[in-house]
């Protein structure tokens, strides 16, 4: 059983773990814990069942009469008289759970895809593909046919009278703010941020130069013990997020990202102890949290949501960004029309990777038309909901790519420090969702509130903008537009590219880790020297080692998960076939 985790039994019970995990049993059901650390599990047994929470590090604890979330996670809840078991996420569905059968027909639930016992040759290849491409997996879809994951805002039921059968259904959101104007909602989502930050304990600020980070310091630095930034200590990003804590005298600690201890040896770690090993440099931020000040890591993960990053913004090349960027118009920025080449793109895999042998390339391409389906009929059901592109692709991306790739960000900690997440809260979301797309795009609201409780944030610029955040956005984004044309006017002469975000790895190809990393997979889907290949090439191709190491943690995740079955993922394949 891994680390920080916890496995439920339902049904016919085998026991196959060892009884020092063990934390309740009856005829239906058994609960295994394997909780270092209670700032992200919370539980309690008692003789009618028990309550589980698992999520971000609260104020207040679980309590025997606990029938609400102590913050924002997942709640699981078991009664022995009825035999039933409630599993409820939040807003956002943080605090993912996997589930599936067993052989055995037991039904099995927790919060480590690898706890789980299940045939592991039913492998889910779209998914898979999917996972390459984006880093996430469409819907309730995992690595595997037969587990599936959480949802947001899904209540999961299953009772010992018709052998747990699960039932899934939405969760009813309490009230409604269609009857408020604009500026009234923002009224009530300044106050309920503020309130939000109020609730959760102390914690160390994950700080960058942007606006979710900046919003966090609404009400200045009395919820935090001190600033922590990571990453290259010369950009243009760090000396910004030292000028906005000094002019609130904050502590601030720096660490120097060529100093951080990555390693092949640090992944392993990371997989053995959270399952995934994406984002390293937040596992060593988690790590030092605790050692200096024992106090979870807060950041600005999910402020997505309230700065309307994800509709057309998260779409297309640079420039079609940046243009999309700069639309001053209301309402919608293109028609819907407009949107289905773009949308063409976005759901289309990549016909090709640099890291596929070929067998894992035919593989793969076998199932690209599968992917790509299942990605576009998602897309076209959350459209079906909202009734615009628009907002299906924030509601698409919110769902997908913020909490099962960015929010491990956050997740990171969750073995050492804790985590705290303010953008996740049910009701600050609620309220951000009933703001119109374009009331929010381009930071609008971030903005408005700091004008309000903390206008020096705004005295200073982003990394990517050259004036202050307190100029229009007209400004802003002509500003953006003037450093890309002199970035590549520095280009085309050869000349030195000034450091705007604090994740530069260059240094990474004058080591060995990426090479060590690559070295250390096993599965046939990978060619290894083609890739050893390619990263020796990536300097002069103007390849940022950050991507590089991203696409390879997502690499080690993978094979980390299919390795178990080592008589050949290609064979299965073929033999499906």
């Amino acid at each position: 059983m891994k680390p920080t985790s916890f496995l439920i039994q339902l049904g016919r019970l085998e026991n196959r773990l060892s009884s020092t995990y063990s934390a309740y049993s009856d005829q239906h059901c058994s609960l295994y814990i394997r909780a270092n650390n209670d700032n992200h599990i919370q539980y309690i047994c008692k003789d009618e069942g028990f309550i589980v929470y698992i999520g971000e590090v609260t104020k207040k604890r679980l309590s025997e009469n606990s029938e609400k979330r102590p913050g924002q996670g997942t709640l699981i809840t078991y009664t022995k008289t009825s035999g039933k078991i409630v599993v409820e996420t939040d807003r956002l569905g943080t605090a993912i759970l996997y589930y599936g059968r067993t052989k055995n027909n037991k039904l099995e639930i927790s919060n480590r895809l690898d706890n789980l016992e299940f045939d592991k040759e039913q492998i889910n290849w779209p998914a898979i593909q999917q996972y390459l491409n984006t880093g996430y997996t469409i819907g309730s879809n995992t690595f595997f046919y037969n587990v599936e994951q959480t949802l947001p805002n899904e209540k999961l039921t299953a009772c010992s009278t018709d052998n747990f059968q699960i039932n899934r259904s939405v969760i009813e959101t309490p009230g409604s703010f269609d009857n408020q104007t604009e500026e009234q909602l923002v009224d009530l989502l300044s106050a309920r941020l503020s309130s939000t930050l109020d609730e959760r304990s102390s914690s160390v600020l994950m700080m960058s130069a942007g606006w979710d980070s900046r919003t966090l310091l609404m009400a200045g630095p009395e919820h935090y013990h001190s600033a922590y930034t990571h990453g290259d200590l010369s950009s243009r990003e760090i000396s910004i997020s030292h000028r906005l804590t000094s002019d609130l005298r904050m502590d601030h600690i720096f660490s120097d990202i060529q100093n951080l201890e990555l390693s092949e040896d640090l992944l392993d770690t990371m997989l053995e102890e959270l399952g995934f090993c994406i984002f390293p440099v937040w596992y060593i931020a988690g790590q030092r949290a605790q050692k200096i000040y024992n106090s979870p890591l807060s950041s600005g993960v999910l402020g997505e949501l309230l700065g309307g990053h994800y509709g057309l913004l998260s779409m297309g090349s640079r420039l079609q960004k940046v243009l999309a960027a700069a639309s001053l118009l209301p309402g919608k920025l293109i028609p819907d029309d407009q949107f289905s080449t773009a949308l063409e793109r976005f759901t289309t895999p990549a016909a090709s990777h640099w890291f596929l042998s070929e067998e894992g390339h035919n593989l793969l391409s076998n199932h690209a038309e599968t992917t790509k389906t299942m990605m576009r009929n998602r897309l076209n059901t959350a459209y079906g909901d909202t009734g615009d592109w628009q907002s299906a692709i924030e509601t698409f991306n919110m769902e997908h790519r913020a909490r099962q790739y960015i929010f491990k960000q956050a997740l990171a900690a969750s073995s050492t420090s804790g985590y705290l997440a303010p953008f996740a809260d049910d009701t600050l979301a609620d309220i951000v969702r009933s703001i119109p797309f374009d009331y929010r795009v381009h930071n609008k609201l971030n903005k408005k509130i700091l004008k309000e409780k903390n206008p020096k944030l705004l005295n200073h610029s982003m990394a990517a903008t050259l004036v202050p955040a307190k100029y229009p956005i007209l400004f802003q984004e002509f500003s953006r537009g003037v450093r890309i044309l002199l970035e590549n006017g520095r280009k085309i002469l050869k000349k030195s590219q000034p450091r705007l975000g604090w994740f530069n790895y260059e240094h990474l190809y004058q080591t060995k880790i990426l090479q060590e990393i690559i070295e250390s997979l096993s599965l046939d889907l990978w060619d290894k020297q083609k890739m050893l290949k390619t990263i020796e090439k990536n300097p002069e191709n103007g390849i940022d080692a950050g991507s590089t190491l991203d696409m390879l943690c997502k690499l080690k995740t993978i094979d980390y998960y299919l390795n178990n079955n080592r008589k050949g993922v290609i064979d299965v394949q073929e033999n499906e076939g």
